[in-house]
């Protein structure tokens, strides 16, 4: 069993674009998503700030230990290559790209990524965010 527990998420940020059309044209459901100029809420009210840029997440499976990380960004890699031209238009017009894994550990682990893994990253102009979780100790 593996001491770990990973989840992975598909995060896109921009200047002004919404990007409402970008999650269809994926064909993905974005848990949270806002767009330049729209109100930022403070503890459900409105303080009269707005969002400075727009963003969106989209998270990519369940919180799992399986598969192992590396099979879950495999996977994500490939749901996302076809929109290979898209990804690189929002680029270059200013948008963003990452993997934020939120990272359980019980213990003390590790996890290899493949030079070809990471070379379709950077073809897709993916970063990687990774968020550790460790257990409180008494």
């Amino acid at each position: 069993m593996r001491p770990q527990e990973t989840v992975l998420s598909f995060r896109i940020s921009h200047p002004s674009l919404d990007l409402s059309e970008v999650c269809r044209s994926l064909g993905l459901e974005p848990r949270r998503i806002w767009k330049k100029g729209d109100d930022w809420p403070e503890r459900g009210r409105t303080n009269g700030r707005k969002r400075e840029s727009s963003y969106c997440t989209i998270t990519l499976g369940n919180r799992s230990k399986d598969p192992p990380l590396d099979e879950k960004i495999a996977a994500a890699l490939k749901l996302l290559k076809p929109h290979k031209a898209m990804l690189q238009q929002l680029s270059s017009s200013g948008g963003t790209f990452n993997f934020f894994v939120g990272w359980f550990l019980d213990d003390a682990t590790g996890e290899a990524f493949s030079p070809q893994l990471m070379a379709t990253m950077a073809e897709l102009q993916i970063e990687l965010q990774l968020n550790i979780y460790v257990p409180d100790r008494e």
